[in-house]
């Protein structure tokens, strides 16, 4: 389940949610995922959504528990050939 504000949080964690993905985190951005996290210390927050090698680092740095990285590191084409 995703969500991008406290409500939706709280609605993903009343769903009985064991960690919600700020979703798309990249569209949002680091600034983003610490003004959720002040409000919601002990969720774990995921960072989907167009992670890379430069944005990952700056979620986790702002609270996001993991980052899923996708086609932004491992190129469609190569998920496609089964590699």
């Amino acid at each position: 389940m995703g969500a991008s504000t406290p409500t939706e949080i709280g609605t993903a964690l009343d769903l009985r949610a064991d960690a919600v993905k700020i979703f798309p985190a990249s569209a949002f951005g680091p600034r983003h995922l610490r003004a959720l996290a002040i409000p919601c210390p002990d969720v774990p927050l995921i960072a989907p959504g167009g992670m890379d090698t430069d944005n990952a680092t700056g979620s986790l740095a702002a609270g996001a528990r993991a980052v899923c990285a996708g086609s932004q590191v491992v190129q469609p084409a190569v998920g496609a050939a089964g590699d």
